[in-house]
């Protein structure tokens, strides 16, 4: 079975940014354009959080983990 995907484009550092998000196993891969850039989880109060990689604004977090819960959720 093939990754599960959402693509969107945000803007990230002033720049428009193609963002997707990889789900993998118990996380998600953030990448923008084309470079894996951080990984984001849901704890137990079910808040996205950045758990490695890149750190990113708290406002980028949100709106990616409501781009994935949009999609999937």
């Amino acid at each position: 079975m093939g990754d599960t995907v959402t693509t969107f484009r945000m803007y990230y550092a002033d720049k428009a940014t193609i963002c997707m998000a990889v789900m993998r196993d118990t996380w998600y891969e953030v990448i923008f354009n084309r470079r894996p850039v951080a990984v984001l989880v849901m704890n137990g109060e079910m808040e996205w959080m950045l758990a490695g990689g890149t750190i990113l604004p708290d406002e980028i977090v949100d709106e990616i983990g409501y781009r994935i819960e949009s999609r999937y959720m």
